[in-house]
């Protein structure tokens, strides 16, 4: 027999010296419930408990309104009634020891010795009931009373870091429940403080530092301070090393150290981390066994690890490790569960990554099954629902790859439109769903060439340049992208405003250092046909063009092609030339669009020569010959250029017998021969 044990064989014996109506029964029967009360606390026998608070019912008839002990009964009962709710999770043992704590503290008003304590009991009935519940006014009234108990509990009180543990808890909740970084801050300082005054040794260290380490983790996810990550190891760790096998807290503190891991790895991907984050995981999964409340928890948070690996290093066993979980996580989330739209989300995509792997059509049914069912489970106003419309919307882009069915294809489009609106302007995750909408317009465009989808297509292609400004890697190609856009839709609808646009964005790319990539060039050649349109009624622009720019050779080419017969070119000749050759360039030998680049100044210096505004006639022929030993023998792009270069000395031969006559603008004719001595 134990002490308690002992102690309590006395206490029947003393109530059975005070029989009903004796003036002390009441306190030999509140020893006795006490005892019992203790008894529990050490042995963790529920009668004991329930004996407790019969005893106690009885006491607390024995002491009515006006009594001077009634505050201690009503507060032992409100007591036992918490554990008890602890115990077995029956919510009308929590409404009891709420309303009897509410009691005892009417009668322990300020000044009272025991009305801190009845304070703090009462605030973590309320967040308990918070938690079962989810009423925000429970949470907001706990805060309150745990201030109030602080208030009474200052720097040198035994129970002070207790007070600050627990409101430090209660401002974390409210942080997860609302979002309000300020209730988090108030968390990490109280926790902070908690922390302070329980050093080394001291009983409660390791829940202090375990609850610091969550708050700085969650600050961490909100606000990706690697310090915060950092720290929230660290100080997992440390609580780790104080919960040692055997310790009821040690499983919780393995998975959030294991979670904490896990987002390191996902910071840096460094494999080690996911490593130990599986080690750790796996470690919490044997401490909850079957029937374990958390269990699922463990399950589909390790499925999550084994799915980044196969992510990461490409290994199909881990994939086969995490559908595995996740179905043992689902059988443990049936209809009804809180949780049960994760596991459904998660499981598909899981398979969703195995079909691309494998091809197996079965897991992509599957994948759609669960997506849709996620779905259902996530209405709007949920947080995870834009994630689970992006998975599934993919999901059905590849069922519509694989089959051809418009239907699928439709909905994908739908879903991924759905999240797009839930990823507004700054959210981290906008520009990829900007994208893959963008993949699956496309893939209907090509089928059915609606002018609408054309429409959404460019309207997403500027809100994906946007994200890519310039400097950023990805403007070129973003810039690319929406000028073939803008182009086809004018040669559709010839509207002034893409034509604009087209200007515009050339004038972007111009001015940029990014114009001398030679890769920069054929983009440019595109432009020709449409700047054409717009530059009739603005000849002055060519003045404007910058010698290093290869879009200038399109102003200059355009205005050559739509005004060289308007009026006089001279006084712009020379600088036509110099931005032109600084143009081609852009394009030397090797280049794809090297023989265009040829071709089409030798037609620019080709028009000049048949205006009389330039001189230097034999390089037209040398360019002209430059194209045809570029051009490979017997291409019909050969004979074109061959065909333009006779008909090109045929010109200059008829000038140079005019000029004979004095018909014709002087030019310089030395250079001819040479030139066509040259020619095949």
């Amino acid at each position: 027999m134990t002490r308690l044990d002992d102690q309590i064989a006395l206490n029947w014996k003393e109530l059975e010296r005070h029989p009903p109506g004796d003036t002390a029964r009441a306190d030999a029967l509140n020893s006795l419930a006490v005892s019992l009360r203790d008894k529990f606390l050490e042995a963790n026998d529920i009668a004991d408990l329930v004996e407790a608070i019969a005893l106690h019912q009885l006491v607390l008839d024995l002491r009515p309104a006006g009594h001077s002990n009634r505050s201690a009964s009503l507060h032992s009962l409100a007591f036992c009634f918490s554990r008890r709710y602890n115990k077995q999770g029956t919510i009308a043992d929590l409404e009891q020891a709420i309303t009897f704590g509410r009691a005892a503290l009417e009668l322990r008003s300020p000044g009272h010795s025991g009305r801190a304590v009845t304070l703090y009991n009462l605030a973590c009935d309320l967040r308990n009931r918070f938690l079962k519940l989810g009423a925000d006014g429970d949470l907001d009234e706990g805060i309150m009373l745990h201030q109030l108990a602080l208030d009474l509990r200052p720097p040198g009180h035994s129970d002070r870091s207790t007070s600050l543990h627990s409101l430090a808890l209660c401002f974390s909740d409210r942080y997860i429940k609302q979002g309000t970084i300020a209730d988090l801050e108030k968390a990490i300082t109280l926790g902070r403080s908690a922390l302070d005054l329980r050093p080394a040794g001291h009983s409660d260290r390791s829940a202090s530092l375990h609850s610091l380490a969550f708050y700085l983790s969650e600050r961490y996810n909100k606000q990706g301070t690697i310090a915060d990550l950092e720290e929230a190891i660290i100080l997992g760790r440390a609580a780790l090393e104080l919960r040692s096998t055997g310790h009821s807290g040690r499983a919780v503190t393995l998975f959030n150290l294991a979670n904490d891991m896990r987002r390191k790895f996902q910071k840096f991907g460094a494999n080690g981390d996911l490593d130990e984050a599986i080690l750790l995981h796996q470690s919490a999964l044997d401490l909850r066994p079957a029937g374990h409340s958390s269990r699922s928890t463990s399950v589909h948070n390790l499925a999550l690890c084994f799915s980044d690996r196969s992510n990461k290093q490409g290994t199909i066993a881990d994939l086969e490790e995490a559908i595995t979980l996740g179905r043992s996580a689902l059988d443990l989330r049936p209809a009804g569960h809180s949780d049960r739209s994760s596991s459904l989300h998660s499981l598909a995509f899981y398979l969703s990554e195995r079909y691309n792997k494998q091809g197996t059509i079965a897991d992509l049914e599957e994948a759609v099954t669960l997506g849709r069912a996620a779905l259902e489970l996530r209405p709007p106003g949920h947080s995870g629902r834009a994630v689970t419309l992006f998975n599934l919307a993919d999901v059905m882009r590849r069922k519509s790859l694989k089959f051809g069915a418009n239907g699928d294809l439709d909905e994908g489009i739908s879903l991924h439109r759905s999240a797009l609106d839930l990823r507004p302007a700054g959210h981290p995750d906008r520009l990829m769903s900007l994208n893959q909408l963008v993949n699956c317009l496309s893939s209907r465009f090509e089928k059915l060439e609606a002018a609408a989808d054309l429409d959404e297509l460019i309207s997403l292609r500027r809100a994906i340049l946007d994200l890519h400004p310039q400097g950023h890697h990805d403007h070129p190609k973003s810039i690319d992208k929406l000028l073939f856009l803008v182009r086809k839709r004018i040669q559709r609808h010839d509207m002034a405003a893409d034509f604009d646009e087209c200007i515009s964005l050339g004038r972007s790319v111009s001015e940029s250092g990014e114009a001398r990539n030679p890769g920069r060039a054929t983009s440019f050649h595109t432009l020709v046909t449409d700047l054409r349109s717009r530059f009739r009624e603005n000849i002055s622009d060519v003045q404007e063009a910058h010698s290093d720019h290869a879009v200038s050779l399109h102003k200059l080419l355009i205005y050559v092609n739509d005004h060289i017969d308007d009026g006089d070119v001279a006084p712009v000749v020379g600088a036509i030339v110099a931005i032109a050759r600084a143009a081609l360039k852009l394009c030397s030998t090797g280049h794809p669009d090297h023989v265009m680049s040829l071709a089409a100044f030798a037609s620019l210096l080709r028009r000049f020569r048949q205006r009389g505004a330039v001189a230097d006639l034999d390089e037209v022929v040398i360019l002209y010959q430059e194209v045809l030993e570029v051009c490979p023998s017997g291409n019909l792009a050969s004979a074109s250029h061959l065909h333009d270069l006779a008909q090109y000395l045929s010109e200059v031969h008829q000038a140079s017998h005019v000029g004979r006559s004095g018909r014709c603008h002087q030019v310089r004719t030395s250079g001819i021969g040479a030139a066509t001595s040259r020619s095949p």
